[in-house]
């Protein structure tokens, strides 16, 4: 004789199964990589969504930290309000950077520019704009270049828009 279903553990049983469903659907979403043009359209406010991605590299660290960086080609019909918007944000400055800044991105050491095999990713742009943005909790002014030195971790984001070209380069550091 066959003992009869109770209706309650039917329903636990598949309450628990939706839960569990809906908990790998959420954190499988949470690892996805989602277009890092998105990411960099949001953090410099411009909308390079559009842009075609030329070079991208990234470099996970162990404990969530990790450097992003991407060379983005803006289309020509952009460029004029690409342009406008540079000029009147916040962090941006006219090239060329300081001597300081352009130590610190080009030397051998420490490697913000270069990918792993020493390759320069962002070259040395004459003609454009620059953003600077640090990151760190805490700093008085994340816009001044100043306050990058001295810690022992680095957490900023450098952007270099060439104006003769129409191409932009987008540092994201995290160490």
């Amino acid at each position: 004789m066959r003992k009869p279903e109770r209706k309650g553990n039917k329903t636990v049983k598949r309450t628990i199964m939706a839960v569990l469903l809906l908990a790998s659907l959420f954190l499988s979403g949470c690892f996805l990589n989602s277009d890092p043009r998105e990411k960099v359209s949001g953090e410099l406010g411009l909308d390079l969504r559009e842009a075609q991605i030329l070079e991208n590299e990234e470099r996970r660290g162990i404990h969530g930290d990790g450097d992003l960086i991407l060379t983005l080609q803006i289309a020509e019909e952009k460029r004029p309000a690409a342009e406008e918007k540079i000029l009147n944000a916040r962090g941006w400055r006219p090239l060329p950077m300081s001597e300081m800044m352009c130590e610190a991105l080009y030397s051998d050491w420490p490697t913000f520019t270069r990918s792993s095999d020493g390759t320069l990713l962002v070259p040395d742009v004459m003609h454009g704009s620059y953003y600077l943005r640090n990151r760190m909790e805490g700093v008085a002014d994340p816009y001044d270049e100043n306050t990058l030195w001295g810690p022992s971790s680095y957490r900023f984001t450098l952007a270099i828009y060439d104006s003769e070209s129409g191409k932009l380069y987008y540092c994201s550091i995290d160490r």
